[in-house]
Parts: C-alpha cells; structure tokens; sequence
C-alpha cells in the first residue's frame, strides 16, 4: 500500500486518520448475514460522502461478525465524537429501514444496531498501512 498523500486547505495540510470500531448492541452477531455486511459497508461509505470525512479502508471479520473495523480520513474541524454520531446514527436509520425483518431476529425491544461506546485511535501515516493491511487480513491468521 503507498504512503497516503496530506490533504490540503485554504490554510493548512493535515492528515488525519482514525481507526473506529463499532461493536453490536448485545454483541449480536448481526455481521454474520454477508448481505447485510456488505450493503451496510457501501452504507457507511454513502454517508462519508455526504460530509466532509472518508471511509479510507472498512472490513468486517466474518469469523467474529459482532464488530465492524473503519479506518476514516478526516479534517481538523471536525472531532471524532462528531464523526462516529454520524456514521452510527445514519446507519442505524438505514439498517432498520432496510433490515427490519432481519434486525428483529437480535433485537426485540429497542431499535439500536451498535453499543454506545466505540474505540476510536489515531493513526500516523506508517502505522495506517499497517491498520489497513491488518483490517484487509484479520480473521485469515491466528496472530489477531
């Protein structure tokens, strides 16, 4: 993977990554539906196009489908609280609308997909093609 070039604005260059995990209310093994996975990951990248943020790299490990790993590229306005009310609160309101049936089978009461808490870290620019090439090759080892 090639070493990610600085974004640029009116007055500054950043590069500002994170990496984002988002675990199932209940630690539901939602992920498992590969239908479901696949259109909620084409999901989140739909919603970074709206704002003013990037899915740079997202995978789900479909040996533990109970979490999602995304890997976004920011800018320095904006907080990574902002970023994951966003992407957690759209994709919720998308998945119900698009999965109900499926949804009901984890979820009885409540219409939540994710936990509140989420575990966000930076990421240099060395370290992120090491994220990324983890993200593209967990669950395929027995290191992780």
């Amino acid at each position: 993977m090639a070493k990610r070039k600085l974004q640029s604005n009116a007055h500054s260059k950043h590069l500002i990554l994170y990496h984002l995990i988002f675990v199932a209310k209940y630690r539901r093994k939602i992920f498992a539906n590969k239908s479901f996975g696949e259109d909620l990951k084409n999901e989140f990248v739909a919603i970074s196009n709206k704002y003013d943020f990037s899915i740079d790299t997202i995978d789900l490990d479909y040996s533990k489908p109970d979490h999602i790993h995304i890997l976004v590229r920011s800018i320095p306005s904006l907080s990574p609280a902002q970023i994951v009310r966003v992407l957690k609160q759209e994709a919720n309101v998308w998945a119900w609308k698009n999965y109900e049936t499926y949804l009901k089978t984890f979820y009885w009461k409540s219409h939540h997909l994710f936990t509140r808490g989420y575990y966000c870290g930076s990421v240099g620019n060395v370290s992120a093609q090491q994220v990324a090439e983890y993200l593209e090759t967990q669950g395929r080892n027995d290191i992780c």
